[in-house]
C-alpha cells in the first residue's frame, strides 16, 4: 500500500511539472492559405510543418504576378499534405493541374529558409517573394505538355 501512495505520489507531480511547463510552444496554425510566423524563434521552439488549409486554384496555374494584376481570383481551401482526389469537402478529378498557395509572414532577422519536401511524382515550381527557387519537371495544363519528375 505505502509504494502505491508514493507511485501516485510520483505520478501526480509529473503530471502536474508536465501540464505547468511551456517548454513546448504551440505551433502556429494555417488559417485561410496564411501562416504567421513573425514571433516564432527558430532557434528555440524548431522547425514548422506547412500542414494546413492552403489557397486552392483548381484548373490554373498561376504565378505570383497573375495574384497582383487580378484582385477578383477567388481562392479555394484544400488541406496539405493530401492529393485533391482525397479531399472530404470537394471532390476533384485525380488527373489535372492546379496552383497551390501560401502566404507566410516571418521573423524580419531571418533572411534565408530551407524547404523539405516529401517524395511526390508530379512536376512542380515553387515561388518565394515572387522568385522562382524551385522547378522540377515542367508544369503544363495538358498531359502531352507537361512532365512530370520523381522530388
Amino acid at each position: 500500500m505505502k509504494h502505491l501512495i508514493i507511485h501516485i505520489l510520483i505520478l501526480f507531480i509529473v503530471l502536474l511539472c508536465v501540464s505547468c511547463s511551456d517548454s513546448q510552444k504551440r505551433k502556429p496554425e494555417i488559417e485561410k492559405g496564411f501562416l504567421d510566423l513573425s514571433s516564432w524563434n527558430f532557434e528555440k521552439d524548431g522547425l514548422v510543418n506547412l500542414d494546413g488549409k492552403w489557397e486552392f486554384y483548381w484548373g490554373k496555374l498561376l504565378e505570383p504576378k497573375d495574384f497582383e494584376l487580378y484582385d477578383s481570383i477567388k481562392a479555394e481551401y484544400i488541406y496539405v499534405p493530401g492529393g485533391w482526389a482525397r479531399q472530404e469537402e470537394k471532390s476533384y478529378p485525380k488527373l489535372g493541374y492546379a496552383t497551390y498557395r501560401l502566404k507566410i509572414r516571418v521573423p524580419d532577422k531571418h533572411s534565408d529558409y530551407n524547404f523539405i519536401f516529401m517524395s511526390i511524382f508530379a512536376s512542380a515550381k515553387l515561388w518565394v517573394n515572387g522568385s522562382l527557387c524551385f522547378e522540377k519537371g515542367k508544369v503544363a495544363s495538358t498531359k502531352e505538355q507537361s512532365e512530370p519528375a520523381f522530388i
